[in-house]
């Protein structure tokens, strides 16, 4: 009797979809200490008549929106202190993230670049993921965005401070296991759509003998040799991976 293998996939979308989203950050049982009688400097702090007065941005996810975004703050923002905090250990988000077999866009290829840095270059129609992750690399030499971004940190908390008009942030770093803290004046969720990946709701999913593979979280390390592999879904996930499969 062969092992079975359950391998279940998710859909992705290009570029043009990508949208802001409201922050939706995990709650943590252990709660930052806000102080009330902080002095905000930035509330009394007076300015010249038509100037700005300097700002603190902090983006979450160093992928498709927080690389784009990081451009135009460096570009249009000279008032703006811009810093962008990543879980990962390496920008591209979900291009990053995404590594089953056969990963590839769904859609076009030239649909996955911006249009203020074209790429006539794809090695297909259908680019294969890692092609797309050193693109949006290459955005970050090309722009000097690089040293704006920190990896391998993930913001868990964000409370308002209505005393400051402030954002304080904790943020835990994934190598160290550290949280700090960090205060801003806006936050930006550049997170994504995919970032929370769940598993269907399937009676008995979980009590399955073999193992267990989503293709969001793809184990590297799997072997599939001999296994008769069953894959629930249909969507540009599941269509990429069968085939990749099939091939053993």
């Amino acid at each position: 009797m062969h092992n079975k293998q359950h391998v279940v996939g998710h859909s992705r979308r290009s570029l043009a979809t990508h949208a802001m989203t409201k922050p939706r950050l995990p709650q943590t049982h252990s709660r930052p200490e806000v102080s009330q009688n902080v002095t905000c400097d930035s509330i009394t702090e007076e300015h010249p008549l038509g100037t700005m007065r300097p700002v603190k941005v902090i983006s979450i996810g160093a992928g498709v929106s927080g690389i784009n975004m990081a451009r135009a703050l460096k570009r249009y923002g000279t008032n703006i202190e811009h810093v962008v905090y990543d879980k990962n250990p390496e920008i591209g988000g979900t291009w990053f993230e995404n590594c089953y077999p056969g990963c590839a866009s769904d859609d076009p290829s030239h649909n996955y670049q911006f249009s203020h840095t074209p790429n006539p270059d794809w090695s297909s129609l259908f680019t294969p993921a890692a092609e797309i992750q050193n693109y949006l690399l290459d955005v970050c030499s090309k722009y000097e965005l690089k040293d704006r971004i920190r990896l391998s940190n993930k913001i868990i908390r964000a409370e308002w401070d209505e005393g400051c008009a402030e954002r304080v942030l904790s943020i835990k770093n994934e190598v160290t296991g550290v949280v700090f803290e960090y205060r801003c004046h806006f936050l930006l969720n550049s997170g994504g759509m995919f970032n929370n990946w769940k598993w269907p709701d399937i009676k008995g999913l979980h009590s399955f003998k073999g193992d267990l593979v989503h293709t969001a979280k793809w184990q590297k390390d799997i072997d599939l040799k001999d296994k008769r592999v069953a894959v629930i879904g249909n969507g540009a996930s599941g269509v990429q991976v069968v085939p990749v499969l099939q091939q053993g």
